[in-house]
């Protein structure tokens, strides 16, 4: 008899550096479809909108970029969570 298993991943991290934003947000692109066709082939969904972008920076005058950059997952445009951005070397 065949069996198919059904999976939920409580949580997941990506962790992407890079020198620019755009650099990153391509990278966060590209490993988050990788992750969502690897999961599909393997019964695991992934919660698109429950997914949220945080970016470490010591750039503080990087806020208002952050604010307008979005990562597109899925045909969803996920927005860099402000509350949760942090600054490094306070």
């Amino acid at each position: 008899m065949p069996i198919k298993a059904l999976s939920f991943v409580d949580n997941i991290g990506l962790i992407a550096t890079g020198g620019s934003i755009k650099e990153i947000v391509e990278t966060l692109e590209k490993v988050g479809k990788e992750a969502v066709q690897w999961g599909l082939g393997n019964n695991i969904s992934f919660e698109v909108d429950k997914t949220e972008v945080v970016l470490f920076t010591r750039q503080r005058k990087l806020a208002r970029k952050i604010r307008r950059t979005k990562i597109n997952l899925e045909g969803k445009r996920i927005k860099f969570n402000s509350e949760a951005t942090r600054w490094l070397g306070i």
